[in-house]
């Protein structure tokens, strides 16, 4: 499903739980998840492999299974508060996948 559809549907469901109002028109639910999205919102991503981890870039910082939250140093390695250090692979193989990104580096 399209980022701006799902988006639709979660303003359609909050509307109809918050303000009691069921009768908006999709049009309406489309525009204000454009004007949700303009303003710069996205919805996390979600990675599994170590591949796309190694994809991400330096200080980029994910959330693990366990929620835990992990920083990617420049040199590919990545760090939590729990943990010294690990690699991408140590990540998936240790069975804290998939990784919601909390913010991606360079942004």
């Amino acid at each position: 499903m399209a980022e701006r559809d799902e988006l639709s549907q979660v303003v359609r469901q909050a509307l109809s739980e918050v303000t009691g109002i069921y009768d908006t028109s999709e049009a309406e639910d489309l525009g204000l998840a454009d004007a949700v999205l303009a303003a710069g919102y996205r919805l996390p991503r979600v990675v599994e492999t170590a591949d796309e981890l190694n994809e991400l870039p330096g200080a980029s910082i994910v959330r693990d299974r366990l929620n835990v939250p992990w920083q990617k140093l420049i040199t590919g390695v990545w760090v939590s508060w729990l943990v010294v250090s690990e690699t991408s692979e140590g990540l998936v193989g240790g069975k804290r996948d998939p990784f919601t990104i909390l913010w991606e580096g360079g942004e």
